[in-house]
């Protein structure tokens, strides 16, 4: 389950093979937005609520209004590994899914920024990521050692 920064959006995955997610709107009640996308393991809303990264084998970019699927990206994680995470940065400009690896994505158009290949700096496989507070770094902790530090880009000036 994973909720909207503002509360107003519920984001349930449902169990079993189907791996629907669920969008519900926690303030006005209105009948919940089904995305059928196919074996999600994990949602994460941007940092205004108005879109749902939802992470399994692919990863999708959903409009939470009116449903529309923006952006795809076929086979981004290993089929055999289980998401374990996937977070937005609280200026909405980027997300990170964690599976065996690190990927920073762009938020806008779900393309590929960074990426840990298989471990973290250090070693040792990721276990949690958390991007600062305005979204110029991530920190990721892995099994063996401990926090890594990675300076994100700035703002593009476009």
């Amino acid at each position: 389950m994973s909720f909207s920064a503002d509360g107003s959006k519920i984001a349930v995955i449902e169990a079993g093979s189907s791996g629907k997610a669920i969008i519900f709107d926690a303030l006005n009640k209105y009948r919940p937005l089904v995305l059928d996308s196919g074996r999600v393991q994990k949602a994460s809303f941007s940092s205004n609520g108005s879109r749902v990264v939802l992470v399994g084998a692919d990863m999708e970019i959903y409009d939470t209004v009116t449903g529309e699927m923006l952006t795809r990206v076929k086979n981004c994680h290993h089929k055999w590994l289980a998401v374990t995470g996937v977070t937005h940065s609280a200026d909405g400009r980027y997300f990170a899914t964690l599976q065996g690896s690190v990927v920073v994505w762009h938020a806008e158009n779900g393309e590929m920024l960074l990426s840990t290949a298989k471990s973290v700096p250090g070693g040792g496989w990721p276990k949690q990521v958390a991007f600062t507070l305005d979204g110029a770094g991530l920190f990721m902790l892995s099994e063996y050692s401990g926090v890594t530090y990675w300076d994100l880009p700035p703002p593009s000036l476009e």
